[in-house]
C-alpha cells in the first residue's frame, strides 16, 4: 500500500513542478537575451560594420546606447521599478532605467565580441540626483578591451553628453569618486575603497598601491561563477559592508532565487529518471530556502516552491531507498510534514497544493 501511493502520489501531484510568470530563470533568460538573438544581433552587426578593432565597436555601440534610449522616467516616478522586460523591449520602447542601460551595454558588447559586466553599486550626487546608500541603486559597465578592462555609465552619459568624456572609460582613480561598486574588483584600482570611505567622501588614493589585490584574478573568479551565485555574492558584499534593511532582504531573495534554480535542476533530474543526485540537489535548495527565509518575507509563489520542494526532496529519498529503515521513514516523514506544514499556510492554494496536501496526508497515515 506504502508503493503504490506513493507512485500514485508521484505521477498526479508530488512532481507537480512549480513555474511562475516571475521567476528567477525568466530573469537570467533575460540577462541573456535568448529570447531575441536574432535582432540584437542583426542592430549589433550593422553598427559594427566595419569597425577593425573593439576600441571602435565599443564607441559605436555607445554612441548608438546613449544617442538612442532615454532615461525611463515613468519607471523613476514608479520607484524604479523595471516596466522593460527584455532587451527588445527597451529597443522597442527606447527608453530604460540605469539597469537596462548597463544590461544593453552587456548584451552588445558580447554580441560582438567584447566581454563586459554589469555592475551595480552607490553614487554620489550629481546632476540633481539624490543620494541612496541604503542600497545599491545606480548600475554601469565594465568592459575588457584587449587585456584591460575600462569603466562606463551610460545612464549618466545620456542625461550628461558633456560628460561623455569623464563617462566613457572612465580612469578608475576619477571613477571612484561617485562611483562606488558593490564588488570591489569593479573598481579597478590596485587598492579597493571601502564603503565607508566612500560614503563619508573620504575618498584618499595617494600612498594606496601597496595592495596585493589582484584585479584580473579576481574578476576572473567571478565570471567563472553561474549568473545565480554572481548575484548571491553580489548580494552577500552588499549586506556585509552596509547591514541596511533593503540589503537584508535583497541578499534574502538571490537566496531563495538560488534555492529556485536548484529545485528546478532537482525536478529535472527526478522527470528524467536519474533521481540519485537529486536529494543532494535539493538540500542545498532548502538550505538556502532556510536563509532566506531568515532574511525576508516569502512572496507566495516562494512559499509554494519551498513547500513543494520539501515535498519533491521526501520523494526523491523515498526513490533512492524503495525500502526505507526506520532512519530512513524518519527523514521521509519529516521532509513530508514540513512540506505540509508550508503548503498548509498559503492563503488562497490552488488545485495542485490542495491535491498535495491531501496525498501528503495519506502518505503520512502509512508512514507513521
Amino acid at each position: 500500500m506504502l508503493i503504490y501511493l506513493l507512485v500514485w502520489s508521484w505521477i498526479f501531484g508530488l512532481n507537480v513542478w512549480f513555474s511562475s510568470a516571475d521567476t528567477f530563470e525568466q530573469e537570467e533568460m533575460w540577462y541573456h537575451h535568448e529570447s531575441d538573438t536574432t535582432g540584437i544581433s542583426q542592430l549589433v552587426a550593422s553598427l559594427i560594420e566595419g569597425a577593425d578593432d573593439d576600441s571602435v565597436r565599443l564607441d559605436r555601440i555607445f554612441e548608438y546606447v546613449t544617442g538612442t534610449i532615454t532615461y525611463d522616467r515613468e519607471a523613476y516616478r514608479a520607484g524604479n521599478k523595471r516596466i522593460n522586460q527584455s532587451i527588445s523591449e527597451i529597443l522597442e520602447r527606447k527608453r530604460a532605467v540605469c539597469w537596462g542601460f548597463s544590461q544593453l551595454i552587456t548584451v552588445m558588447c558580447r554580441e560582438a565580441g567584447i566581454r563586459s559586466w554589469s555592475v551595480v553599486g552607490y553614487t554620489h550626487s550629481r546632476y540633481g540626483i539624490d543620494e541612496n546608500f541604503d542600497y545599491p541603486d545606480h548600475a554601469w559597465n565594465v568592459v575588457e578591451l584587449d587585456g584591460k578592462y575600462a569603466l562606463l555609465d551610460a545612464t549618466w552619459a545620456e542625461a550628461n553628453p558633456t560628460d561623455r568624456d569623464r563617462l566613457f572609460r572612465a580612469l578608475p582613480r576619477e571613477f571612484i569618486q561617485d562611483h562606488f561598486p558593490v564588488l570591489p574588483m569593479f573598481q579597478l584600482l590596485p587598492c579597493p575603497v571601502s564603503f565607508e570611505e566612500f560614503v563619508n567622501s573620504n575618498v584618499a588614493l595617494e600612498d594606496r598601491d601597496s595592495c596585493h589585490f589582484s584585479v584580473r584574478d579576481s574578476i576572473r573568479a567571478f565570471a567563472e561563477l553561474t549568473y545565480v551565485d554572481q548575484k548571491v555574492k553580489e548580494s552577500r558584499v552588499a549586506m556585509n559592508d552596509n547591514p541596511s534593511e533593503k540589503n537584508r532582504s535583497n541578499l534574502g531573495h538571490t537566496l531563495l532565487d538560488r534555492a529556485v534554480v536548484d529545485k528546478e535542476a532537482a525536478d529535472s533530474l527526478m522527470d528524467n529518471d536519474q533521481a540519485t543526485g537529486a536529494p543532494v540537489l535539493y538540500g542545498e535548495s532548502l538550505s538556502d530556502f532556510r536563509s532566506g527565509k531568515k532574511l525576508t518575507t516569502l512572496y507566495p509563489w516562494q512559499q509554494e516552491a519551498f513547500g513543494f520542494a520539501w515535498l519533491n526532496y521526501g520523494m526523491s529519498l523515498y526513490r533512492n531507498v524503495p525500502s526505507p529503515n526506520k532512519s530512513d521513514r524518519d527523514q521521509i516523514v519529516t521532509a513530508f510534514k514540513e512540506a505540509h506544514g508550508i503548503l498548509s499556510g498559503i492563503e488562497v492554494p490552488g488545485f495542485a497544493i490542495k491535491q498535495a496536501i491531501s496525498m501528503i496526508e495519506e502518505n503520512l497515515a502509512i508512514l507513521e
